[in-house]
């Protein structure tokens, strides 16, 4: 729906499109300086292409029932044009500049192609250990670009109700520690994930994979490491019977000095270990007697591994990044339960720019594992 109005200092043009996937409305605004002649038609200067662009990174996904996908930006729109012409109303569409859609982000189904990406052995393999390393699941070009996308992404500024940052205090300054829900504000990334990471996983489940969570572990220089833990802990809010699977996708080589990950194989056949009440973490006695092996990773490197995997990492004591995305899913029978998880990780667990005064952080902190984010 598109609509012209008048305001005391402005006219906007609204454009209303409802996410046909993420069932989600998302309302953008395009202001320009008030004009003397408030009945004229208005061109679109740079300026007014610039401010665009950056509303379109600040728009919001308020609260609004489903519905059907009326239009979208960078294709040919069809739409209800109300009081005003159809031919302004496309002129005007025509020359907004293409950014990635956010808020409506379809995650979209793994590709339901033949050909499979995992070979019958490394099936078996991540059956035996619980884990798979892949060299070359996401490809040449994407490998190329993946630091480029998490450059972009470490540079995002907090922004309330949209991606969630967090922080951790190393040497007393303020550092970047996290991200989360990420996906829906960065088209390519999201695109990598879903043509290739999501279809291994689904090979896996023997079953399409759905995105649960996405997380982007920084561990910058002097970055904290995680106490022995597993995941499974976490994510049994939601009543899934089936262990979820992650994606460790490595924007960074990782390596002993830099904290990279240690795992323990064949542990996840043993389900929840005895854990510290206060953290989840693993018990310090059972944790000293597993086999733990340290998994040094190139840049490009996808690590698939379950839930129920014991796995650790140490402090970054280098002088080098070591950024790790960890994408997490599970079946798609058992429901996507994505918009869920991050509604209540946004109310247990929200970004310092969104907290209160007085929040109790208490059941979030359980799920810390020895990290103490501000």
């Amino acid at each position: 729906v598109i609509d012209l109005f008048p305001s005391n200092s402005c006219k906007a043009l609204q454009v209303l499109i409802a996410g046909h996937y993420s069932q989600r409305c998302v309302l953008f605004s395009w202001h320009r300086k008030k004009q003397k002649n408030r009945n004229a038609s208005f061109p679109l200067d740079s300026k007014m292409l610039s401010r665009s662009s950056v509303l379109l990174r600040r728009v919001f996904t308020p609260r609004l029932p489903p519905m059907r996908c009326f239009a979208s930006v960078g294709v040919s729109p069809s739409v209800a044009v109300g009081n005003t012409s159809e031919g302004l109303a496309t002129t005007i569409l025509g020359r907004i500049p293409t950014v990635p859609l956010i808020g409506l982000s379809p995650f979209p189904s793994a590709s339901s192609s033949g050909q499979t990406l995992l070979t019958p052995e490394q099936v078996e393999s991540f059956r035996r250990d619980g884990y798979l390393l892949l060299k070359d699941l996401i490809g040449p070009k994407c490998k190329a670009k993946l630091s480029e996308w998490t450059d972009e992404i470490e540079r995002w500024e907090e922004t309330k109700g949209m991606w969630m940052q967090y922080f951790e205090a190393v040497n007393g300054i303020r550092t970047l520690s996290r991200v989360e829900n990420f996906l829906p504000y960065h088209s390519e990334l999201n695109g990598m994930i879903q043509r290739r990471v999501a279809k291994a996983i689904s090979e896996l489940y023997g079953e399409e994979a759905v995105v649960f969570k996405e997380k982007l572990n920084f561990k910058l220089p002097g970055g904290a490491g995680f106490l022995p833990h597993q995941d499974a802990s976490a994510y049994l809010t939601f009543g899934q019977k089936s262990p979820h699977i992650t994606a460790m996708v490595c924007a960074d080589a990782s390596t002993k000095a830099n904290g990279c990950l240690e795992v323990a194989a064949g542990f996840h056949k043993k389900g929840l270990l005895p854990q510290k009440k206060e953290d989840n973490s693993i018990e310090d006695e059972v944790a000293s007697r597993l086999p733990w092996e340290f998994l040094e990773t190139e840049a490009g490197d996808v690590f698939l591994f379950d839930s129920f995997v014991p796995h650790r990492s140490a402090q970054n004591m280098s002088d080098k990044k070591r950024r790790l995305y960890f994408i997490t899913f599970n079946p798609k029978s058992e429901g996507e339960i994505r918009g869920r998880y991050y509604d209540h990780l946004r109310e247990a667990f929200p970004p310092e720019l969104e907290r209160k005064q007085g929040t109790d952080l208490s059941e979030a902190k359980r799920n810390f594992c020895g990290r103490n984010f501000l």
